[in-house]
């Protein structure tokens, strides 16, 4: 196990970055998917990237380490993932709202923004507890579950 620090952590960074890259790329292939036909989506295509980028890094850090995320890792390795998907999802927005607005129009866009947030603090908040509580909860449990998953796959094929 050269993945594994002397001091017991599994390095968590390979299996971020696998995460990072699939949920960066079915993002944009579904975004457009979604924007080249003109659908409407719900917050099931969301989960799907999500559990399928928590999976593609749950296999990445079974192959490194032979052995599925203790409790401790999978918390670190929620915690990393949900601070990833804030990030991509703010590069996200910046990628997407020039597409959307010219630039004469982001200022009052900004300005209506402002004033419709400040008018509804609550919601804006209640809406990312609830949705940053989401995505950590899917993560946390799809890690370990996806990683006892693929290390029950590699002892029955004994590799482990």
């Amino acid at each position: 196990m050269a993945s594994t620090p002397p001091h017991g952590e599994a390095n968590l960074w390979p299996a971020l970055a696998v995460f990072t890259i699939v949920y960066l790329v079915m993002s944009a292939a579904v975004a457009a998917v979604l924007i080249f036909f003109d659908l409407n989506s719900n917050t099931g295509v969301s989960i799907a990237v999500l559990l399928a980028a928590t999976a593609a890094a749950a296999q990445k850090f079974v192959a490194g380490h032979a052995r599925p995320l203790q409790r401790g890792e999978q918390l670190r390795f929620a915690f990393l993932a949900t601070a990833a998907t804030m990030l991509l999802t703010l590069v996200q927005v910046a990628a997407i709202v020039p597409i959307y607005f010219t630039a004469a129009e982001l200022p009052q866009l900004a300005t209506e923004a402002q004033a419709w947030a400040a008018a509804n603090v609550g919601l804006v908040v209640f809406i990312a507890v609830v949705v940053v509580g989401l995505f950590f909860a899917v993560l946390y449990f799809g890690s370990g579950w996806f990683t006892r998953m693929f290390a029950k796959r590699l002892d029955a094929t004994g590799k482990i």
